[in-house]
């Protein structure tokens, strides 16, 4: 908050307003001597990202009100793959087994999967809950995540969007109502909104005047405006009234930085700029944490993984990963998903199916009950790789392929005696570093230049001439427990693809399999680099932190 008369009053009106919506909406007071924790999570902001921010002036509350009172700032890795689907599951709930990527396909039933729906995330802690595991959050709240970690309220989080129980969604609704009905509130929006667009209009045209490449995307000043206004807007006030109800634990996650470092990478002014939005809104929470009368709170800032600056493949090589695969043979059929279920009938059906749903419980308007806009229609997630002999699944720099023909995942010999030269005809290719496969009792990752072969985690043969990807990623494998294991167990996972492919490294970043410019999800520069700034009295454990899991443990332990 901010210091003098006129910062006071307006933390007095703030809490004022909140006080009165908290007593609105019935949110039950939690008055404890036990601490409880706040955990900020900055989407995608890597460990040197953030030192760089913060030295050039991007984050100045960050670096004079929170870093210079008590608090330091640790590097730890983030798992891998390198995303926040596969950080939060191991960070809330404690389970190692890796999440196969951004989306995956299932080879036995013919099911896609992507965390752009909440089916998937649903799925997922489901399958966590079926293993049972208990989330760090149980007792508090969740807001703008992938998975609810057992948090009694659930809000904007993808795995709870539709299953949460009524008086819960229909609380969340009013609180997202309530917190922008308000005279100043509304102001700041606006203001906030039209600000984002004029940024966001002057970077289009410094991107075209200086030929620059940039995503291009047709609604990305709505998406750039409702991350960086509303989201920012809606979590801030709602974690600080969690505060001041008194929940004992709170997770909230901003992820404006992600969304247009994807856009425009992780360097340009105006990514960096949104980190400004977020400054403000951690001190505005910061505050309320410090000022807690209720119980006093334990407060967390961190990152999920960092972002690597990429160029998309095809503006590189003009063409695709599935025509590089179409050269091996030409009655070779190949399937390339890049799957988006907006414009998928069987996703809206199923969007639809569920507000109809809610529609009746009157949680929603009743026109979704009133109006049948599936009948006759069945909800199915998309079968679209029967026919091909190789499907294609990429999320950032990483590529599953599925050999579908085959139910079971192939090894390095079978794939060997079936497509004979498949595996040297793509590692040949300039965009791959390495190729993940199964091999008998572990894994293999094959480079240009030789191989390393897994067993149980650990390195157990290693033969590499020069190699300029491994060269690049070589630090990373020092530490055997934690990449290799990984790594190990992402080749072996059930759903992961026949071969992993990791695109290569270029002079500016890396090769992306999708259209950003901005990646996560493989090995190196800074994918898998996360930090976490935390109160210096926890400084003899926070020490002994270094993977996700190792942050689990901790919480389960001191909270």
């Amino acid at each position: 908050m901010k210091n003098g008369i006129f910062g006071k009053i307006i933390y007095f009106l703030t809490k004022l307003k909140l006080s009165v919506i908290r007593k609105f909406l019935n949110f039950s007071i939690n008055r404890d001597v036990k601490r409880g924790f706040i955990i900020v999570q900055i989407d995608g902001l890597s460990c040197e990202t953030l030192k760089a921010a913060i030295q050039k002036g991007y984050m100045p509350r960050l670096n004079g009100k929170i870093l210079n009172n008590k608090f330091s700032v640790k590097s730890f890795y983030s798992g891998m793959p390198s995303n926040t689907p596969n950080f939060q599951k191991q960070l809330m709930f404690g389970d190692e087994e890796p999440v196969p990527g951004f989306r995956w396909f299932d080879k036995t039933s013919g099911k896609f999967f992507t965390f752009t729906s909440p089916e998937t995330a649903e799925f997922i802690e489901k399958s966590v809950k079926n293993k049972s595991k208990t989330g760090i959050l149980k007792g508090g709240a969740s807001y703008y995540n992938i998975f609810s970690g057992d948090a009694d309220r659930s809000y904007l989080t993808l795995s709870k969007i539709f299953h949460t129980n009524m008086r819960v969604r229909l609380t969340g609704f009013k609180l997202f109502i309530l917190t922008f009905l308000n005279f100043f509130t509304l102001f700041k929006i606006i203001f906030s909104s039209i600000k984002e667009i004029v940024r966001e209009f002057k970077d289009q045209l410094f991107f075209f005047f200086n030929d620059l490449t940039h995503r291009r995307s047709l609604f990305f000043p709505l998406l750039r405006v409702f991350n960086n206004v509303i989201i920012t807007e809606y979590n801030t006030n709602a974690v600080c009234l969690e505060i001041l109800s008194g929940t004992p634990k709170i997770y909230v996650t901003f992820n404006a930085y992600d969304e247009i470092s994807h856009q425009r990478g992780p360097f340009h002014r105006g990514t960096m700029k949104t980190l400004k939005v977020i400054d403000k809104s951690i001190y505005k929470i910061y505050g309320f944490a410090k000022n807690s009368t209720l119980r006093k709170y334990d407060f967390y800032i961190l990152s999920d993984h960092g972002e690597a600056p990429s160029l998309p493949f095809y503006k590189i090589f003009r063409k695709n990963l599935k025509d590089v695969i179409l050269r091996y043979g030409k009655d070779l059929k190949v399937g390339q998903h890049h799957y988006s279920p907006l414009k998928s009938e069987s996703f809206n059906i199923f969007i639809l199916k569920k507000l109809s749903k809610l529609s009746q419980n009157s949680d929603i308007p009743k026109i979704f009950s009133r109006f049948d806009f599936t009948k006759g229609r069945v909800f199915k997630m998309p079968e679209k790789f029967t026919s091909e002999q190789v499907n294609i699944v990429s999320f950032g720099p990483v590529s599953h392929l599925y050999f579908t023909k085959f139910k079971d995942k192939l090894d390095f010999n079978k794939i060997n005696s079936i497509f004979p030269f498949f595996i040297i005809h793509i590692i040949a290719h300039k965009s791959v570093g390495a190729i993940g496969v199964q091999d008998k009792g572990g894994s293999l990752l094959l480079f240009k230049n030789g191989y390393i072969k897994l067993r149980e985690g650990k390195i157990a043969e290693k033969k590499i001439k020069k190699d300029t990807f491994f060269e690049k990623i070589k630090e990373k494998f020092i530490d055997k427990s934690f990449v290799c294991k990984d790594i190990d167990a992402l080749i072996n996972l059930r759903y992961s693809g026949d071969l992993i492919i990791f695109s290569n490294f270029i002079a500016d970043g890396v090769i992306n399999f999708e259209d950003q410019m901005s990646c996560h999800g493989g090995i190196g520069d800074g994918q898998t680099d996360s930090f976490i700034i935390f109160p210096n009295y926890r400084m003899k454990k926070i020490s002994k932190v270094y993977t996700p899991l190792d942050l689990h443990g901790f919480f389960k332990e001191n909270y």
